[in-house]
Formats: C-alpha cells, structure tokens, sequence
C-alpha cells in the first residue's frame, strides 16, 4: 500500500528518496530559506507543494515565481507570521490570505509555522479546497502561537474544524 502523501524534511538524507516516491504527491517545508542557498534547491524543485516562510526573502513573490518555473511544484505557500500568507499556483498569480484570530494572548509563537503545515495538509488530504486549506493551516498556526512549545497543547481536529 502507497502513501498518500508524502512530507519530507529538509534534512539531507530526505533529498535522496525523491525517485522511491514517484506517483505520490510529495511537500516540503523550505522554513527560512533566503530563496538562494543550494540546500534547499533539491526541494524546492523536487515537491508538488512547497512551504516556505517570508521571513528571509527580500521578496516573497519573486522567490514563489521562481519554484514554480524551475521545479514541479503545483502550489508554493509563503507564511508571513501575523500578515498570513501568499499562496501562488502554477495557473494562478499570488494571493495574500489574512492571518486567523488568534483564540489567546500570544505565549509561543515557535511551531507556528509547522502547525500552520499541519493544518493545511489536513485539509488538503481530505479533498478541501485551496483556500479551506489555508483557512485550517491558519487556524492551527494561531493556535500554535497562544500555547508554550511545540507540542504542549496541539489543536485537536474537533477544535480544528469548529473555529
């Protein structure tokens, strides 16, 4: 039996199972790549969906444009912490999408980003829209941010889905 899905980790020894997942739909989360450094290149260019945060691109959209040009990627989604994110797919031009509410004081906002992941393949495994998608990632990613740590409180799917 295939997986469904397949999220690798940016971690070297990842970039080398690329052809063993041939046929399956493959993301990745580049984090805080500056849109140059050759580390990230193989996934960039190697997933249908592409992660990445804002945070050292000195332009975002520019950056997103270039992965789906060189690479496979379908979609490339661009969190911008508190300004939400861009989304970009290869028939479309780039959206900005608003952060959620935050349902808290801000306590942690570390794991944001990968709750914010969590959430939007959740979705996008059950067959929900591009935006639906993004709305879930953005509802896990404040949640992240209104818990201490990483893994103290994750946001339940029951919580998930009434927000």
């Amino acid at each position: 039996m295939r997986a469904r899905h397949a999220h690798l980790s940016i971690t070297d020894f990842s970039r080398h199972v690329y052809p063993d997942l041939a046929g399956t739909p493959v993301s990745t989360d580049l984090h805080d790549w500056n849109g140059t450094d050759d580390y990230q290149k193989d996934f960039a260019y190697q997933s249908d969906l592409v992660f990445l945060s804002a945070t050292a691109l000195p332009d975002p959209a520019a950056t997103m444009r270039h992965i789906i040009r060189h690479g496979r990627a379908h979609t490339v989604v661009c969190t911008r912490g508190a300004d939400g994110c861009l989304v970009l797919t290869r028939d479309g031009d780039v959206r900005a999408f608003p952060a959620a509410p935050l349902p808290g004081p801000v306590a942690d906002s570390n794991g944001a980003g990968d709750a914010f992941v969590s959430g939007f393949l959740f979705g996008r495994l059950r067959g929900l829209s591009l935006d639906e998608c993004v709305r879930l990632g953005a509802i896990a990613g404040a949640h992240a941010c209104t818990v201490p740590g990483t893994h103290e409180s994750p946001i339940t799917e029951a919580a998930l889905l009434a927000r």
